[in-house]
């Protein structure tokens, strides 16, 4: 996981901030341009706010989709589709704002489109507010884009006295194909919230010093491949990618990088089956989850906290694993949690046999009388016992394959996970 900048994953606003109206004033400035467009944002209004610096970092993944990626209707498909898919934020012209479903908590940036307007400071009803936007950008149509040369004295700079003028989160967008657009684009992050960078090739190498400078800004760079983005996504101080594509496959692949990267990894170890007995009768929980499972995937389970074992199903139905019985802990993104405690829309740790971990959504959850197999372990800390399904739907991960739990025999090394090792397992840990 590369290391997060200061503004690195901007959480989402819990209510939309708003681009009001682009409001024309004659500037007394000499040397600057006669008219200043100012965005606002009123105080009612939450803001951006930077993750923690000692968290973990995500990088977002922009989809660009204004009218220079092509036709309207084609590219409002693609966004909707790529908000199903998971896209963090997607960016519009202004006048496509309206169109962009707003679910599965995705954020909305816009170029402004419209030319110099004059209106009035506050609309004075719902009906004459301006559409509303998570992030405006600056750079369209303008100087950011080569529209408009950039100024030698930047006292002339259109972009950037709009940029100044701004009172709440606002991004710039610049064309990094000239000496005088790299100029331009470390003055853009010295005044914005967010800066997104293009390169003629969309590499990100050429915007090194760029990235390594913009120490109080989000940068977001312009990516030409999944592969590209992974390369974003491993580098420290990117914030995040924009993808330039009409392909609905360049977005899944990336989003998949992004969050392969992003995984959390516990530590694996092992150890030694050294008995395996039938044990008695008991209440036996399987989780069906609402997410499909690879087959190297299972959950986090054990009657002990320091030696959880991966358990998982037959694979005849991709999302089932007969965890255990219901005094058994399982793995979760906040903690450790009982089996007999898991319920429906509960998250729980989906986990690879390496260690890596996403998160998934318990669909079901079914407690069923079954026979049970006790399987002692010893590991370095001594031994240790897993009580789990007897018959051959629960599957124990070893080094050699995936067994079932029955089947296990003297001398099988089995993988394991010692809980307690995050941050939210030692809060759940000492509350028990």
């Amino acid at each position: 996981m590369p290391a997060c900048s200061v503004t690195s994953r901007l959480r989402r606003p819990t209510s939309s901030a708003v681009w009001s109206p682009w409001r024309s004033h004659r500037s007394d400035r000499v040397g600057s341009p006669a008219t200043i467009h100012r965005l606002h944002t009123p105080s009612r209004f939450v803001t951006f706010k930077p993750a923690p610096r000692d968290g973990p970092c995500m990088q977002t993944v922009w989809l660009r989709a204004d009218s220079t990626v092509g036709d309207r209707e084609p590219r409002m498909e693609l966004v909707r589709a790529a908000i199903d898919a998971g896209v963090d934020w997607v960016l519009v012209d202004d006048t496509d704002v309206d169109a962009v479903p707003r679910h599965n908590a995705v954020s909305v940036a816009t170029f402004r489109t419209a030319g110099d307007v004059s209106l009035i400071d506050e609309a004075e009803t719902e009906d004459d507010r301006p559409e509303i936007t998570d992030l405006p950008v600056v750079g369209k149509n303008g100087e950011g884009d080569g529209t408009v040369d950039v100024p030698e004295d930047f006292a002339g700079s259109a972009d950037l006295s709009t940029l100044r003028g701004a009172d709440g989160p606002v991004a710039g967008y610049v064309a990094v194909d000239s000496a005088d657009r790299r100029r331009l684009a470390r003055a853009v992050a010295d005044e914005t919230t967010h800066a997104i960078l293009a390169t003629p090739d969309r590499e990100i190498a050429p915007l090194a010093d760029l990235v390594a400078d913009a120490t109080d800004t989000a940068v977001v760079v312009a990516v030409g491949s999944p592969d590209v983005a992974a390369d974003a996504f491993e580098t420290p101080g990117i914030d995040g990618v924009l993808l330039e594509t009409g392909d609905l496959g360049v977005v899944h692949e990336t989003l998949r990088r992004r969050d392969d990267i992003g995984r959390t990894r516990l530590d694996v170890t092992t150890g030694e089956v050294v008995a395996v007995d039938p044990g008695t009768t008991a209440d036996v929980v399987s989780v069906d989850t609402a997410t499909l499972l690879d087959d190297d995937e299972g959950l986090l389970v054990g009657g002990t906290t320091d030696a959880l074992a991966l358990v998982r199903g037959d694979g005849r139905r991709p999302f089932r694993v007969p965890a255990g019985p219901v005094h058994a802990y399982v793995h979760t993104p906040n903690g450790l949690a009982y089996l007999a405690d898991i319920e429906g829309g509960d998250a729980i740790s989906i986990v690879d046999g390496e260690g890596a971990v996403r998160e998934g959504t318990v669909g079901r959850v079914r407690i069923e009388r079954r026979a049970t197999v006790r399987v002692r372990i010893a590991t370095d800390d001594g031994e240790r016992t897993l009580l789990t399904g007897g018959d051959d739907a629960a599957r124990v991960v070893t080094t050699g394959g995936t067994v079932p739990a029955a089947e296990l025999t003297v001398g099988d090394t089995v993988s394991l996970v010692a809980a307690g090792s995050t941050t939210a397992d030692r809060r759940v840990l000492a509350e028990r």
